[in-house]
């Protein structure tokens, strides 16, 4: 008896350090916020507003576009204001701008930020509004090139656990994959440990709730099944890693900045044309013109 007291005792300080930890582990992906980087002054992006509102200052601006999931945002310092009416100056974005910013437009009143600062590494990308930018690489690789290949692009093997990253990206596999067997690899493995799934983050299985295993899965009747595979049916499934295969990766965001500006007092421009453009503060006490670069 007293044998076993201690046998559950030990169960059940294993079972909570087990269960704090993997709380912890959990909470790590919520506090990962996202962040944002100038990335053109004096630019606005013409891309799909997703939600917009006035703020006070940048750091609201921030908040806001994190709260409506934004991947990118227009933000005009407070004291811009010009002719037009009903701009608000933080508009949040679903997607950013990629390599050849097709809808980036001059505009004095607007700075443009991106969790994707690095833009022109995003050539050939596919964003999943308001999630992610990914793509789909049509070329068979085993899954440790594959994800080599993932992080020279500046990524990893994409992120499947959330039922609208599975079904946009088995979009993308159905429509992408040339091949008649469409599957692609994704960063979703138990290479480290036996039966315990983790993201390329180390993020285990069990912070989500959402599966999508196919039918019978996940099995492991090799040892070598330790890696999963997204369908066109949008269904999970385990393979051996030494499979080649195309693959889908996941942008991870970047940092750049270019393009500037200078405040500049209207009264001490000469251009008689520049000062009746010139751009005033909201309480009309300073008469500012930005000349951007």
């Amino acid at each position: 008896m007293y044998i076993n007291a201690k046998i559950k005792v030990l169960f059940l300080v294993v079972h909570f350090c087990i269960t704090i930890l993997g709380v912890r582990q959990c909470l790590l992906e919520e506090l990962r916020l996202r962040k944002y980087h100038k990335v053109k002054a004096c630019r606005r992006s013409q891309a799909t507003i997703t939600s917009q509102t006035n703020v006070r200052d940048l750091s609201e601006c921030i908040s806001y576009a994190r709260e409506k999931k934004g991947l990118a945002f227009n933000f005009s310092p407070f004291y811009v204001k010009d002719s037009r009416i009903n701009v608000h100056n933080c508009q949040v974005l679903g997607c950013p701008e990629t390599a050849n910013l097709t809808t980036l437009v001059k505009d004095a009143a607007f700075d443009y930020y991106s969790s994707y600062g690095n833009y022109s590494a995003l050539d050939n990308s596919h964003c999943i509004k308001s999630i992610g930018m990914f793509r789909l690489i049509d070329v068979k690789e085993n899954y440790s090139t594959a994800i080599d290949q993932c992080q020279k692009l500046g990524g990893d093997l994409a992120h499947i656990l959330s039922e609208s990253r599975t079904n946009a990206l088995s979009n993308l596999v159905s429509n992408f994959v040339r091949d008649w067997y469409k599957v692609a690899f994704v960063g979703l493995d138990d290479t480290r440990r036996e039966g315990l799934f983790e993201t390329p983050l180390g993020d285990p299985i069990t912070c989500y709730r959402f599966r999508a295993w196919g039918p019978g899965q996940p099995r492991n009747v090799m040892k070598s099944d330790d890696c999963v595979v997204l369908d066109s049916k949008k269904t999970w499934k385990v393979i051996s890693c030494s499979h080649t295969l195309p693959f889908l990766c996941e942008y991870y965001p970047s940092s750049a900045i270019s393009g500037s500006y200078e405040d500049v007092d209207c009264d001490d421009l000469d251009d008689s044309e520049e000062q009746g453009e010139c751009i005033t503060d909201k309480r009309k006490t300073n008469r500012i013109k930005r000349r951007c670069y």
